[in-house]
């Protein structure tokens, strides 16, 4: 797998507590935008990052994913919200394991926004 940056994963199953996971080779593609309509316009910002499948568990995960090495660590003191209201942070909508192929191709596929 090609990868092309680093990026810092905060992982939850109860959206309550988070879990920092530091990936440093992954394939991040980014893409902005905007819907034009008749009531004004909306972002269509949206994230793609492969992930290494040895890099991270992500099965039924949530949470938000950051570009590059995130230094943030939540807790009780410092919330999640602060990373998030900094807009540093895109929302993990869906994530897909691909284990199939030769072992350097297994991967994770995440979509955020």
């Amino acid at each position: 797998m090609l990868t092309n940056a680093a990026c810092t994963l905060y992982l939850t199953q109860d959206k309550k507590t988070y879990t920092r996971v530091f990936c440093p080779a992954v394939h991040w593609e980014d893409t902005r935008g905007r819907n034009l309509n008749k009531t004004g316009s909306a972002s269509v910002d949206s994230v793609k990052i492969w992930i290494p499948l040895d890099a991270a568990e992500l099965t039924g995960a949530a949470g938000y994913a950051v570009l590059g090495d995130c230094p943030f660590i939540p807790s009780e003191e410092r919330p999640i919200r602060e990373l998030v209201t900094a807009g540093a942070a895109c929302t993990i909508t869906s994530t897909a394991r691909y284990d199939c192929g030769s072992p350097g191709m297994r991967h994770w596929e995440v979509y955020a926004k």
